[in-house]
């Protein structure tokens, strides 16, 4: 009866497709079955995060490739376009259908710890060499909370992909930084964390020792209880959150 304009989709930016490929990630890896947490507010099965964070991560590439996308399917139809040979076309579609048809013990024919990698490499246009020190560099020119906890996971998601005992020393030794350099005004749960700031990562002991970085997830785990405050404003418009590229830009 009346005249209704047309709906636009708006257009989600780089910077929020990798902010959802990182929450995802989390989701994984800071689920209460790593990280020995009692409380649990997620699925009780972590694998299903497994998968959607595969597929946000997708989704983030291609984005980064500046190949348009909306949902999933997308992701398969336009699988020709993207340069990434390593990720192919039936693997898409396989995870797409284990999301639409959710089993808890189907597993996923894509590595998540690679391709997050990749797509953090992706993201900053860096290679594998040059990424240490780049994530070094925003460490120790931010100390906000939001990109903080950002940041605390690419790390120690980097850090799991990586096959040397020195280099994932170096990528955790990264978590201690951000605790350091954190303003801790006004974070409920950072005792919950600091300890990891005092964690000596050339002991690589500790990198054997799977109750230890069960804790270390756990921490994570509460750190992101803060997160979530800053991210509330962030996805209401309340307030201007710096992002992960923060000074970067």
């Amino acid at each position: 009866m009346f005249d209704k304009p047309n709906f636009v989709v708006s257009q989600v930016e780089k910077n929020e497709t990798i902010e959802a490929a990182i929450n995802a990630t989390a989701c994984y890896y800071v689920h209460p079955q790593k990280a020995g947490s009692v409380e649990n507010r997620l699925y009780r099965n972590n694998n299903y995060y497994y998968i959607k964070a595969c597929l946000e991560c997708l989704r983030a590439l291609y984005k980064n490739n500046n190949i348009a996308i909306e949902g999933y399917y997308d992701i398969y139809r336009k699988s020709h376009m993207h340069p990434f040979p390593y990720i192919q076309e039936d693997e898409i579609g396989q995870l797409i259908k284990m999301r639409e048809m959710y089993s808890p013990t189907a597993k996923s024919p894509i590595s998540l710890p690679d391709l997050f990698t990749n797509i953090i490499l992706n993201y900053y246009k860096v290679d594998e060499n040059s990424l240490y020190n780049l994530l070094l560099k925003i460490i120790q020119t931010s100390n906000a909370l939001f990109p903080s906890f950002q940041n605390a996971i690419v790390v120690f998601v980097i850090a799991q992909s990586q096959q040397q005992k020195h280099k994932k020393a170096e990528y955790h030794s990264l978590l201690s930084q951000i605790i350091l350099n954190m303003d801790q005004k006004s974070i409920k749960y950072y005792k919950e964390y600091e300890f990891i700031s005092k964690v000596d990562w050339k002991f690589k002991d500790w990198l054997a020792d799977d109750q230890f970085i069960k804790k270390i997830a756990h921490a994570l785990y509460m750190f992101r209880y803060d997160y979530y405050k800053p991210l509330f404003y962030k996805n209401t418009g309340s307030r201007i959150i710096p992002d992960l590229k923060g000074v970067l830009d």
